[in-house]
C-alpha cells in the first residue's frame, strides 16, 4: 500500500478535478508484473493555485504529468 500525504493547502482529486479527496477517501490503483495497470488521473492543486494532472495509462503503465494553463484552462 502507498499512502500519499499532502501539505496543508494542497488539494488532490482522482478522476474528477472538481471533486477533491477528503481524509478517509480511498482510491485503488492496481499494477501487474507484466507492466500494465489500472488507468486513472490524479489531479493536484498546489498552494499557489497551480493545477496538475498525473495520468496513468493502464495498457502500457505509462505516466504523464500535465499542467493546466491558468489563462486558457487547457492541459
Amino acid at each position: 500500500m502507498v499512502r500519499i500525504v499532502c501539505a496543508a493547502g494542497v488539494a488532490v482529486a482522482a478522476n474528477d478535478p472538481r471533486a477533491p479527496l477528503v481524509p478517509g477517501d480511498r482510491v485503488l490503483l492496481s499494477f501487474s508484473p507484466t507492466g500494465t495497470s489500472s488507468s486513472a488521473s490524479v489531479y493536484v492543486t498546489g498552494t499557489d493555485g497551480g493545477r496538475y494532472a498525473v495520468r496513468l495509462l493502464g495498457a502500457t503503465g505509462r505516466v504523464r504529468l500535465q499542467r493546466q494553463d491558468p489563462q486558457t484552462g487547457q492541459w
